[in-house]
């Protein structure tokens, strides 16, 4: 899997794109995805964890500089 694949996964992962829509954006029959998605979801995975945490750093500069609405966001992610 070259980079340019690499990145297009951790983007779905990002997004959390379905593995159909994946298929779909790719143009690859079901056999040609199964096979990619073996090393694919590696980066799919890495891409929705760190879009995540991107996510709650974000949320956590902006509780710490008081907006409420980002601390009860943080609150709420921690229940």
């Amino acid at each position: 899997m070259n980079e340019k694949m690499q990145q297009q996964f951790m983007d779905f992962g990002a997004l959390g794109y379905s593995d159909i829509k994946i298929q779909c954006i790719l143009g690859l029959l079901p056999e040609e995805f199964e096979l990619i998605w073996l090393e694919g979801s590696t980066y799919y995975k890495k891409g929705k964890s760190n879009f995540e945490f991107q996510l709650d750093r974000k949320l956590m500069q902006l509780a710490m500089n008081g907006d409420m609405k980002a601390m009860d966001k943080l609150e709420r992610k921690k229940r």
